[in-house]
């Protein structure tokens, strides 16, 4: 058994074992050279003794009283079968995606397809494409103030055309408006 085995066998380090075979403990050890180095090969039941008693009292475990353990409950799991290729080309299909009769072909693919997504980083943050969240966040900005300025409009218009009796006049009034509600609307969005 090698070094780090036999650390493993006593729970400890590996570096304790080295310390301790630096101070003699262990009685059965073969040390062979190996390269520049030296191999040593451990003797587990003697090491485990040797161990054993040159430990202090205050590393020593305390020895417990064990109680029987009760055998654990098996858990039933369904191992789930291989799905099929019919099942499998039906997963693909929803995902939209496409499957490959050569290697090249989907490296190139691959390829193609993380071109893209750095050309699409480099335009974001170059700014020539933009966030989906700031163009939602605007548009909804944009039907907000619409609306707004759309639904106070007759309110406005309405002293204004009341008093006139000529539909030349009429007309002409609500082309006014009309004009002035909606250089009010590109001003109020473009800001």
């Amino acid at each position: 058994m090698n070094q780090s085995q036999f650390a493993k066998h006593l729970g400890i380090s590996q570096q304790r074992v080295q310390k301790l075979l630096q101070r003699g403990v262990f009685t059965t050890v073969v040390k062979e050279p190996w390269g520049s180095r030296w191999k040593y090969t451990f003797d587990p039941v003697q090491g485990k003794k040797d161990f054993d008693a040159n430990r202090s009292h205050v590393n020593r475990p305390k020895l417990k009283k064990r109680k029987p353990k009760a055998a654990p409950k098996k858990k039933v799991v369904k191992k789930k079968s291989e799905p099929t290729e019919v099942e499998q080309q039906e997963v693909i299909d929803k995902a939209g995606l496409k499957v490959f009769d050569t290697l090249t072909k989907a490296q190139t693919f691959k390829e193609t397809y993380l071109g893209a997504l750095r050309k699409l980083e480099y335009d974001k943050e170059s700014g020539k494409s933009l966030d989906a969240e700031s163009v939602k966040r605007d548009a909804d900005r944009a039907a907000r103030i619409v609306k707004e300025l759309v639904t106070s409009w007759p309110g406005r218009t309405a002293p204004i055309i009341t008093p006139l009796t000529d539909v030349f006049e009429v007309e002409q009034a609500l082309k006014r408006e009309c004009d002035q509600l909606l250089s009010e609307i590109a001003k109020e969005v473009l800001k």
